[in-house]
């Protein structure tokens, strides 16, 4: 477009009405990449060259672009047109291109020299490429990125190697083949499953995989410990304890590697320990995708077998539906039997007690009233056998303890009563011999 007019974009920081300041901030940052200072000096209010030089046709339809996100921006000709080549012989004067005027150009930002940015490889941090050293770390930013460009080539040439290796005959296929849609240079090796380290990134399916392949193991021990429990008796607790120890930490690692491959601390399996929350953040841990590249924890490692994963939440699934179906019934017996053994103990415990409460009552005979009871419960069921105690309708009593027989005791038992008893009253009688009430004939 040699023969089209060329102008300059400025933008000295004017909206358009209806527009806010911050939203079309954000519609401009999003166009253009930009954020933080470099965005917030386009924004100033000074002068910003949009475009130094561009024809007048596209000029318009850049305008109208920017006009749409809320932008004034102003379209400047240029001093000068263009010297048209099929007039060579006459050159153009010198006042035709005067030197631009030193004021507005003292405070002009131009977008370009904005977007020019470049990255540290070693923090990450972001700044112009006009500074060589990084201002967050002192990293020389040119020699630390020729660095990584040598290292790259360095690894694609053995990678070209390995490829070139295998084509002749080798045993292995190249590095970066690719295997289910990825690349085998990409990605890693997921971390072993027999293993405590918490190092590395667990996908999806290899994350289910590997709990599936836990229960069986799970299964197997439990019908290990089933056959040697009634041999070894209560010695195989200490080796089922550590083995409970040691799943118990290899199931925290596991979670916290799956947690990894979406670029979360294994911390945040502490959510799950939360009543009803934790079950949606098994969930969230077992279905939600990992970042698709590298992360603050490794690289990403390779997919896992989804068929198997999906058979095994198939499994799951049915399996405890099956267990419910059975457990619940068999849970509501237990309850039922837990109820009616309750209820048969306390009735026993019951009958019992009468029976007791009917026994004290026979081994406690009929005596008139007086302290001959208080001498019989204190004295005379306390001492030895071959005893006998004997009481009359006055209210005397007499007993006797420590004998040679029965017969002794109770013949010394009625001499003790005859002793005490008044003339002329009622005769002694025989209430019990070696706490036991006789029985009236």
């Amino acid at each position: 477009m040699d023969g089209q007019a060329q102008v300059r974009l400025v933008f000295a920081g004017e909206l358009l009405e209806g527009h806010t300041a911050d939203e079309v901030k954000r519609l401009f940052g999003q166009m253009f990449k930009l954020e933080g200072d470099r965005l917030a000096a386009v924004f100033s209010g000074k002068r910003t060259v949009l475009k130094h030089q561009i024809g007048r046709d596209d000029g318009e339809r850049y305008v109208d672009r920017l006009r749409k996100l809320g932008m004034r921006v102003l379209v400047e000709p240029l001093d000068g047109p263009a010297e048209p080549k099929a007039t060579p012989a006459m050159p153009a004067p010198m006042p035709a291109t005067p030197p631009q005027p030193a004021e507005p150009a003292v405070g002009t930002l131009s977008l370009q020299e904005l977007a020019d940015e470049v990255q540290c490889p070693n923090c990450g941090h972001r700044q112009q490429k006009k500074f060589v050293l990084c201002t967050q770390c002192n990293t020389d930013i040119p020699r630390a990125l020729e660095s990584k460009r040598e290292d790259a080539e360095r690894a694609r040439a053995e990678r070209q190697a390995a490829r070139a290796m295998a084509a002749n005959g080798g045993r292995f296929a190249p590095p970066n083949a690719e295997v289910d849609g990825e690349r085998s240079s990409d990605v890693v090796e997921p971390p072993p499953f027999a293993s405590l380290s918490f190092e590395g990134r667990y996908g999806r399916a290899s994350y289910i995989n590997t709990w599936g392949a836990s229960m069986l193991v799970v299964f197997g021990v439990g019908v290990i410990a089933a056959v040697l429990t009634p041999v070894l008796g209560k010695l195989i607790l200490l080796p089922l304890g550590l083995l409970g120890l040691a799943w118990l930490v290899w199931g925290i690692r596991v979670t916290a590697l799956r947690l990894h491959d979406f670029n979360r601390s294994g911390w945040w399996m502490l959510l799950t320990l939360i009543p009803y929350v934790g079950v949606i953040g098994n969930l969230v841990i077992s279905l939600w995708p990992g970042t698709a590249e590298e992360n603050d924890y490794g690289p990403k490692p390779r997919r896992g077998n989804m068929v198997l994963a999906i058979a095994i939440c198939v499994l799951s699934t049915v399996g405890l539906a099956v267990m419910a179906a059975v457990a619940l019934p068999a849970y509501n017996n237990y309850v039922k039997r837990a109820q009616q053994k309750a209820e048969q103990a306390e009735q026993a415990e019951q009958s019992e007690q009468r029976q007791a409460e009917r026994m004290q009552e026979q081994a406690m005979p009929r005596m008139p009233d007086g302290s001959a009871a208080q001498v019989y419960r204190d004295e005379y069921m306390p001492a030895s056998n071959e005893k006998a105690f004997a009481v009359s309708s006055a209210g005397a009593y007499g007993w006797a303890s420590g004998k040679t027989s029965a017969r002794e005791a109770m013949s010394a038992a009625l001499s003790d009563c005859d002793s005490r008893r008044e003339a002329y009253t009622g005769q002694c009688r025989i209430v019990s011999v070696n706490g036991m009430v006789p029985k009236e004939r």
